[in-house]
């Protein structure tokens, strides 16, 4: 999950790998929200990856999208579509600042269920840009934020919450 914003929009993207099939795939989806002048698209795309390319996070690619770590930076190259058959697509990445995170934490329970979680970036620069159905959005100058978590589960409910002070969420 990424997040962050600029002067023209703000975002929600995810990258998600399903469990595994019969087939011994799973089924990987990208979306991404975006709000720009008070109005929310959407886009996704949706496809199967192998168990090796699943297994390469946090460098990923689903379709013709990809989230590649290098060094400190994320980086991130979009090819969606909404329901519409509108694009959106382009280059950003995102700089973590050194010692800013949440380091790993992993949980195992009763009957094998496993769940983790770690925020790599709490807040970072973003730059980039996409382009929205013919339209550049700049993200250059923003801030960003990642965290990833994993595992199964069931019967799990969450209770989500954002604070916002500025430019940090």
């Amino acid at each position: 999950y990424f997040n962050g914003g600029s002067s023209d929009a703000r975002f929600y993207l995810t990258f998600m790998v399903g469990p595994r099939s019969k087939l011994g795939t799973r089924v990987a989806s990208v979306r991404l929200q975006i709000e720009r002048n008070g109005q929310m698209q959407s886009f996704s795309t949706r496809t199967e990856v192998t168990e090796d390319e699943a297994s390469r996070a946090p460098d990923l690619s689903i379709g013709s999208n990809s989230v590649r770590l290098d060094g400190m930076v994320y980086r991130i190259h979009l090819d969606l579509t909404d329901d519409d058959g509108r694009r959106a697509s382009g280059e950003l990445t995102l700089e973590a600042s050194a010692g800013r995170l949440v380091p790993p934490v992993e949980i195992t329970g009763a009957r094998g269920w496993r769940t983790g979680y770690v925020v790599p970036v709490m807040s970072g620069t973003l730059r980039g840009a996409l382009t929205i159905a013919g339209e550049p959005v700049s993200l250059a100058g923003g801030t960003g934020y990642h965290d990833h978590n994993w595992g199964f589960w069931k019967g799990v409910s969450w209770q989500w919450g954002q604070a916002q002070q500025g430019d940090l969420s």
